[in-house]
């Protein structure tokens, strides 16, 4: 358990670097990642302007470029906010699962349908999809060495406890795990259905039990 609250104090520091200015919040700031929100989802990311997003906000033109490069980097923000928030609720309600198999599992699920759910971004996606699809794919790439960190350390705490196998590689193990949820998310944020039971049940065979260490039936 001291193991796993160590790893968990580091992915904290980790994830505050997804989205530093996430924890040091300013009311200027959220009204304007709010505003932009709201009038993306409503209009479409190319149709919204800074002017636009200023009057929304109440806040003058010149207030919004004191934040933000552009209209790209509020979209950024809203984006890294959002994963920086959701890999700190996911390490809360993961602590007290029983082995890394189940904490991961839970960690994907999570992510999986809170993709599915983020109905603003997915709009906002939907709505400019061949322009906004490459910066979403880049956004996500910015962060994935956290996410990659973050599995990686799991899985070796998953090692020392016996639920994983010793002769995996590590690195590579994260990096696939990484990719293979890319692949499944990019699939929501474009519009086809998923079935998340039958996809965690799915990842759950393939992954952890070609990984796991196998137990003995009594």
């Amino acid at each position: 358990m001291a193991k796993t609250s160590k790893i968990e104090d580091q992915i904290r520091r980790t994830i505050k670097t997804i989205a530093p200015e996430m924890f040091r919040p300013g009311e200027k700031r959220e009204r304007i990642l709010l505003a932009a929100l709201t009038l993306m989802e409503r209009y479409g990311f190319k149709k919204t302007t800074v002017d636009e997003i200023a009057r929304e906000a109440q806040v003058a033109k010149g207030t919004v470029y004191l934040y933000f490069r552009d209209k790209e980097d509020i979209l950024i923000s809203i984006i890294s906010t959002k994963i920086a928030a959701l890999f700190m609720d996911i390490l809360e309600k993961i602590k007290d699962r029983p082995d890394v198999p189940s904490k991961l599992l839970f960690a994907i699920r999570t992510i999986v349908e809170y993709h599915r759910n983020d109905e603003a971004i997915n709009r906002i996606l939907a709505q400019d999809v061949e322009f906004l699809g490459p910066l979403f794919i880049r956004e996500i790439l910015r962060v994935e060495g956290h996410i990659v960190n973050f599995i990686a350390q799991y899985l070796r705490v998953g090692i020392k406890e016996g639920s994983i196998r010793p002769d995996i590689d590590v690195a590579m193990t994260a990096r696939m795990i990484l990719r293979f949820n890319q692949a499944n998310i990019l699939r929501i944020k474009t519009g086809e259905p998923v079935d998340v039971d039958e996809y965690i049940n799915a990842f759950g065979k393939l992954v952890f039990e070609g990984i796991g260490v196998r137990r003995r039936k009594r």
